[in-house]
């Protein structure tokens, strides 16, 4: 036999037997007699069971003497001290007095006579009092010992509480009588629920105190397990199972403190007994569909999740019921509850089996210990319906099954951190596989975060540009940009700054040239490839640096001609720049197409705020000094009487000259005037803007306006 069979087998036959031991020894009253005259061990424990007296109506005076014996099934009344028989534990309701039915709420007295034997005379002995429903009185030979409540003939002179307990007495016969005293104003059921257990003192002592131990081991490993499970949820929130099984072990733990010993009514001694039996049942109903959830996200594909969102449904509504309504209404809602358990059991049963026919992980282990756990549900079930004459044991299996959910929750950490294990060192190869990729590439990456600050850069951007790329890191990017002396500069630093803020709001991916400045100063163009990348914790830029590839066919471009008509967007404008003047590589030396490029610029920028959006050469300076000139031009850009204008750019190429044609739809300027301009040096600060005509005329071989001076003509000889 395997070992865990054995181990399995061995647990079940462990298990029964202590199901077996959990409760006293049963001794059976006829007519209302309990003969032990034929002993009793001094470690034994006797439930005074059978069939007792019943007075109702009646609070019985202790020590009065019975006039005539009654009878089995009653007898018509007589004196008060004439009653019939019912059996003990069990509830009044329906009992026949006086031809009728009775119901759940009145009083009554119930009463035993024990014959002991001659040597219990003189001995310590002692009666264990469990739980009554109500209130209750024990007289022992005429001696009160024992109260529950308040007992009383009306309601008003009446007061429940649960209140479990033991009373020692020395009997000075071998003929004890024990009378009881109950009424009932607050439950459906009334009359005598659990049998009284008799012993030695010693006996009923160390079985008293060995339930409390039980209890509060109990109650102590469930509390710790449920606040365990949730610090897990919330460690790692996207599992859910260590919430709903943590929850459940907290309502169990509850409820075993409001059931058996009920401690919770000890500790609590002012509060009402309504609110206690309130929390136990609660408890009950909410564990329902709570250990239900946690099933489901155990086996996910076998749960049916409508049952799951059904039974919150019921528990919540039943939990309501029992808020509002008062005691002797809301404990009728317990068999239909009790059903219900039951049936939720039976399809868990299901569901186990299906997980185990579909082959998950942990399913055997599961359905073994949730058998235990259910089996032990539905003895308390039994037991608290009188059928079994047992204890609550439902906390010691689902002492059992979080033991196996200690072992499934081990066996997944194991999986998961095997599998991050794994996970790990396919990470650290793919990184490798990346970082070989990247060190390797010509073109240099990086990551910027939503600032624009670089993050990452790879090291070909010391080849690029000539910096470590250590240094880089925290730098911006835009501070890469180059600064041409006799050129606005800001506004390329803006142009770069909201090509990233646009990627990283609206995401997609982009890509233009860009001039960046390496470690001497000097300009170098490269293209510019932006992307924004979700992170688990932000958003990301990534990037790229890459040299502009020849266009191996201009080679054997004899002549180009281009034509091109574009809105007053700066963007578009440099990007015509950059295509226009890349086709000149074949005949400059890069600095003499740097020189082009810069004039050209001037052009276009010109023809855009000048001439389309009309902004005077006052305004930009006062905008560039400012700070204000990027939202001037957005202003423009936007105004009705400007958006509609265009800038027209032809472009001619052949082996001899590069001609350049740029003419926009403004009113046009005086280009004479504005030359001499540009010939008079400032006497206050150097201006960014302002000279492009002077430096047009420096960087090519003729310039020329039209009359209106909103047309001019650049050519470039190449001879």
């Amino acid at each position: 036999m395997p070992a865990c069979h054995r181990f399995r087998t061995a647990f079940l036959i462990a298990l029964l037997f202590l199901f077996s031991c959990a409760a006293p020894e049963a001794r059976t009253a006829q007519s209302g007699v309990l003969d032990l005259r034929d002993g009793f061990s001094d470690g034994a424990l006797i439930r005074l069971s059978g069939s007792w007296e019943f007075f109702w109506k009646e609070l019985l005076e202790p020590g009065a003497t019975v006039e005539r014996p009654p009878t089995a099934g009653g007898a018509a009344p007589s004196p008060a001290t004439a009653g019939q028989f019912v059996s003990v534990p069990g509830a009044w309701n329906g009992t026949v007095v006086q031809g009728s039915p009775i119901d759940g709420i009145g009083f009554a007295s119930y009463r035993l006579r024990l014959l002991l034997p001659p040597e219990a005379v003189g001995r310590l002995l002692a009666l264990r009092i469990l739980h009554f429903d109500s209130a209750m009185k024990l007289f022992v030979d005429g001696r009160p010992l024992y109260t529950q409540g308040v007992v009383g003939p009306t309601v008003h002179e009446y007061s429940a509480r649960r209140r479990p307990g033991w009373v020692e007495f020395t009997p000075a016969s071998p003929e004890v009588v024990l009378l009881v005293h109950v009424a009932n104003y607050s439950h459906r059921n009334g009359g005598f629920p659990r049998p009284l257990v008799f012993g030695t003192a010693a006996t009923v002592q160390a079985f008293v105190e060995g339930n409390l131990i039980f209890e509060f081991l109990m109650f102590g490993a469930l509390f710790i397990m449920g606040v365990y499970h949730l610090v897990l949820f919330g460690l790692r929130r996207s599992d859910h199972s260590p919430l709903f099984f943590g929850l459940f072990c907290l309502l169990i733990g509850l409820r075993t403190l409001t059931t058996g010993e009920r401690q919770f009514h000890n500790w609590f001694e002012d509060l009402p007994w309504g609110a206690v039996l309130t929390l136990e049942y609660i408890t009950w109903f909410l564990a329902i569909p709570v250990f239900v959830a946690y099933v489901r996200r155990i086996f996910p594909r076998e749960l049916y999740t409508p049952i799951e969102t059904a039974l919150w449904i019921v528990a919540g509504l039943v939990s309501v019921l029992v808020l509002i309504l008062p005691a002797p209404t809301f404990t009728y809602v317990v068999q239909p509850i009790e059903i219900l358990t039951v049936l939720c059991g039976l399809y868990l049963t299901f569901v186990c089996g299906l997980a185990i026919v579909r082959r998950r992980s942990g399913a055997r282990l599961f359905l073994f210990c949730w058998l235990i756990l259910f089996m032990t549900i539905v003895q308390d079930i039994l037991y608290s319906r009188h059928y079994l004459q047992t204890a609550y044991i439902a906390p010691l299996g689902l002492f059992v099954f979080i033991f196996s959910q200690a072992v499934l929750l081990s066996r997944r950490f194991a999986g998961a951190f095997g599998r991050a294990e794994q996970l790990a060192r396919e990470l650290a190869d793919s990184e490798a596989r990346y970082r070989h990729l990247i060190e390797d590439a010509h073109d240099s990456v990086f990551s910027l975060n939503e600032s624009g600050q670089i993050l990452t850069i790879s090291r070909a951007v010391h080849a690029q540009l000539g910096y470590i790329p250590a240094r880089l890191v925290g730098r911006r990017l835009t501070d890469l940009v180059h600064v041409p002396p006799q050129s606005n500069n800001l506004f390329w630093q803006q142009m770069l700054e909201e090509r990233i803020q646009e990627i990283h709001r609206s995401g997609g991916r982009t890509e233009f040239a860009c001039d960046f400045q390496n470690n001497l100063g000097e300009p170098v163009e490269l293209l510019v490839r932006l992307q924004r990348v979700r992170q688990h914790k932000a958003d990301e830029i990534f990037g790229s640096l890459a040299a502009r590839t020849e266009d191996v066919l201009l080679r054997y471009c004899k002549e180009e001609a281009q034509r091109f008509e574009i809105t007053n967007n700066l963007t578009l404008s440099e990007m015509l720049n950059q295509r226009l003047t890349s086709r000149l590589l074949r005949y400059l030396d890069a600095e003499k197409m740097q020189e082009l490029r810069l004039g050209l610029r001037e052009i276009l920028i010109n023809a855009i705020e000048h001439g389309n959006l009309s902004i005077s050469f006052d305004e930009k300076t006062e905008a560039t000094r400012s700070g204000a000139l990027h939202r001037l031009i957005l202003e423009r850009q936007r105004d009705p009487r400007f958006a509609p204008r265009t800038v027209y750019v032809e472009f001619f190429m052949n082996e001899e000259r590069a001609e350049f044609l740029v003419r926009d739809q403004g009113s046009g300027f005086d280009h004479r005037s504005r030359s001499l301009a540009d010939e008079e040096p400032g006497d206050d600060e150097p201006l960014l803007h302002g000279r492009g005509i002077q430096m047009t005329r420096l960087y090519f071989d003729e310039v020329s306006y039209n009359e209106q001076g909103n047309e001019v003509r650049l050519i470039k000889r190449f001879a």
